[in-house]
C-alpha cells in the first residue's frame, strides 16, 4: 500500500470522500483486456486506513497479468483445448503420465519431461501442465525449439544470441516443444547441442520451471549429451521424467488407441 497525498490539508481532509473521488476517476489501463468497474482501470482502490486514505492494488490486476501471460505465452488457442479434463487416459502408460503432470503441479520440481512415441500425447499433457501455470497468473513461455534454433543459430555471434538465452533462462515458467528436434530430422549437430546446454544450464541454475516434450527419451539424450541429459534429470527429481516406448499403437493420430 502507498499513502496518496491530498491537495486539501489535514484541516478538511475527508478520506471517505477522498477515496470516493479517486475509485471515481478514470484510469487508462487497457479496458479491452479487462474492463474493471472496481477501479475504472487505475489498477488501485482507493481505501481508508487508520483515518488515512490509501490505495492497494485492485484484484483486477490478477486477472490483468494472467490474461497478458496467456497473449504473450504462444498458448492462448491450446490451452483451451488441452486440458487435464480433456486429456483421455485409457491405458496405463496414458494413466501414469496424467498422474505424474498432477503430482508435477504440486511439487517443487524443477523440471517435467516426457519424450518418446510420436502422437502420444506428449504436447497435450504439457499444454495442460503450462495453461495450468497460465491461469494461475504464472508468466509461462512457449517455444517450439526448431523455430527458436534456427534464429539461434543464425545471431550465434551477435549479443542478441546472448541476450535470447538470458531470456529463456529467467523466465518463471518456460515449455519447450520438440526438444532437440532439427530442421533436418537428422542427429543434432554441435551447434544445438550448444543451445540446448545453455538454455538447460541456465534453468538449471536459476532452479525455474521448465516443461519439456520431446520425439527422444531420456536414455537417447543420455547417449547423445550427458550434460544436458542429467541436468533435467537432476531438476526432475528423478521422478518427473516419463520415456514413452516406441510404438504406433500409442500414436492416437492414427486412431489407434489402446
Amino acid at each position: 500500500m502507498r499513502s496518496l497525498k491530498t491537495n486539501n490539508g489535514d484541516v478538511d481532509y475527508n478520506p471517505e470522500r477522498d477515496a470516493e473521488a479517486f475509485n471515481n476517476s478514470k484510469g487508462d489501463l487497457d479496458a479491452n483486456l479487462y474492463d474493471c468497474k472496481k477501479c475504472n482501470n487505475k489498477g488501485y482502490v482507493g481505501i481508508v486506513k487508520n483515518g488515512r486514505m490509501v490505495s492497494k492494488e485492485c484484484e483486477c490486476m490478477i486477472v490483468r497479468r494472467q490474461r497478458r501471460y496467456i497473449k504473450k505465452s504462444g498458448l492462448a488457442s491450446t490451452i483451451k483445448n488441452m486440458t487435464m479434463q480433456t486429456f483421455e487416459a485409457k491405458s496405463n502408460w496414458q494413466k501414469q503420465m496424467k498422474r505424474k503432470a498432477k503430482e508435477y503441479l504440486e511439487s517443487n520440481a524443477g523440471v517435467f519431461f516426457v519424450g518418446g512415441q510420436v502422437g502420444a500425447g506428449k504436447t497435450h499433457i504439457c499444454t495442460a501442465i503450462a495453461g495450468k501455470y497460465l491461469k494461475a497468473g504464472n508468466q509461462t513461455l512457449y517455444i517450439k525449439w526448431r523455430q527458436e534454433t534456427a534464429w539461434l543459430r543464425m545471431n550465434m555471434n551477435d549479443q542478441a544470441y546472448a541476450n535470447r538465452i538470458q531470456e529463456l533462462g529467467k523466465v518463471p515458467v518456460l515449455y519447450i516443444d520438440d526438444f532437440l528436434k532439427t530442421q533436418s530430422g537428422k542427429t543434432p549437430t554441435e551447434s544445438d547441442i550448444k543451445i540446448a546446454f545453455e538454455v538447460i544450464n541456465e534453468r538449471y541454475q536459476k532452479n525455474v520451471r521448465t516443461i519439456i516434450s520431446s520425439e527422444l527419451t531420456i536414455s537417447n539424450m543420455m547417449e547423445m549429451e550427458e550434460s544436458v541429459a542429467s541436468r533435467i534429470i537432476e531438476m526432475a527429481q528423478n521422478k518427473y521424467v516419463i520415456d514413452i516406448s516406441k510404438d504406433t499403437n500409442k500414436n492416437y493420430r492414427l486412431g489407434v488407441k489402446k
